[in-house]
C-alpha cells in the first residue's frame, strides 16, 4: 500500500504490482488499478477461469463486483517436455465477473488461435481512444509488424525493446520507415557493435597476454604501484 502511494508521487505511466499471493497483495493491485493507471501483476493459476475462481474465493476473496476492473488475463505456460514457453490463453473479464475467452493455444499445431470476439475490451478502447474497430485493427496490425521486425532482428534485450517502444511514441514515422524496409535503426547498430566489442575484447586481451604483449592484471597493478612509489620518491628527493 505504501509502495503504491510512493509510486504515485513519481507520476508513473504504468504500475507493476508483482506477485499476488494473498489478500493484501490483491487489495494493493485493485487500489493501483483504481488510480486510473495501467497496472500489471502476476498470479498463479492454470487457466483464466481458475484465476477468477482463485481471486474471488478464500484466502484472497476479492469481491466479484471489483473484478471487471481487470481488462485482460494472459496465461503463460511452459511445456516441460519441450522446454518451450507459450501464451496459453488470452481472456477478458465480463461485467458479471465471468471470462470471455479470446484466444486459446493449440498445442498440436503450436499456434495461438482466436476463439471468441471481444465483447468488452474493444468497446473500452473505442471509448478511451476515439478510434473505431477498423482503426484499432489497423493499429494492431502495425504493432504486430513491429514485433515481427524485432524478432527478425533479434531485438530482445531490455534496453533495445524499451528504445523501440520510445521510438514508437516519439518518432513514429522514422520507426515505421525502418520496419517496412527491414533496416536496423542507427542506435541499434551502435548497440550491436558495442556488444560485439564486449565479446571480442576479452578474448583479444587473453591472446595478447599469452603472447606476452600486454601484462596480466596482477602484473599491471604491481608495475603501477612501483611506478607511483618511484615517482613519489623522486619528488621527495627533488624537493629536499
Amino acid at each position: 500500500e505504501h509502495l503504491v502511494v510512493n509510486s504515485l508521487r513519481q507520476r508513473p505511466d504504468r504500475i507493476l504490482v508483482g506477485e499476488v499471493r494473498r489478500q493484501r497483495e490483491a487489495e494493493t493491485l485493485f487500489e493501483a488499478i483504481h488510480t486510473g493507471h495501467s497496472c500489471y501483476a502476476t498470479f498463479h493459476a492454470n487457466n483464466s477461469v481458475e484465476a477468477v475462481d482463485r481471486l474471488t474465493n478464500p484466502p484472497i476473496s476479492v469481491p466479484k463486483s471489483m473484478l471487471p476492473a481487470i481488462s485482460l488475463v494472459i496465461v503463460q505456460f511452459r511445456n516441460r517436455r519441450t522446454g518451450k514457453r507459450r501464451t496459453f490463453q488470452i481472456a477478458e473479464i465480463m461485467p458479471d465477473a465471468t471470462v470471455n475467452m479470446l484466444m486459446q493455444y493449440d498445442a498440436k499445431n503450436d499456434k495461438l488461435k482466436p476463439v471468441n470476439k471481444s465483447k468488452v475490451l474493444m468497446k473500452t478502447l473505442e471509448l478511451y481512444t476515439g478510434h473505431n474497430v477498423k482503426e484499432l485493427n489497423k493499429i494492431l496490425k502495425i504493432k504486430q509488424s513491429i514485433l515481427n521486425y524485432m524478432v527478425k532482428n533479434n531485438i530482445d534485450q531490455v534496453d533495445s525493446v524499451g528504445r523501440i517502444m520510445a521510438e514508437y511514441y516519439t518518432n513514429y514515422d522514422n520507426l515505421i520507415k525502418h520496419v517496412r524496409a527491414n533496416k536496423i535503426l542507427r542506435w541499434l547498430n551502435i548497440n550491436f557493435i558495442y556488444k560485439k566489442l564486449q565479446q571480442w575484447i576479452p578474448s583479444l586481451k587473453q591472446k595478447l597476454i599469452q603472447a606476452d604483449i600486454i601484462d596480466t592484471p596482477e602484473l599491471f597493478i604491481k608495475k603501477t604501484v612501483m611506478s607511483s612509489f618511484i615517482l613519489s620518491f623522486g619528488f621527495c628527493v627533488f624537493f629536499i
